[in-house]
């Protein structure tokens, strides 16, 4: 049971890197970024 719950957690964790990875193209923005609330963008319209 438990190897089977790391699978899934592991199958998911691809899926959000690559939609992480993705917005980093957008990090300047830091708009997509800060919907994630991973980073803390600076120079973001948005408090």
């Amino acid at each position: 049971e438990k190897p089977k719950k790391k699978g899934t957690k592991r199958q998911r964790q691809p899926r959000f890197a690559f939609m992480t990875k993705s917005d980093v193209d957008h990090l300047e923005d830091g708009y997509r970024w800060r919907k994630y609330g991973q980073k803390a963008v600076k120079n973001s319209p948005f408090p």
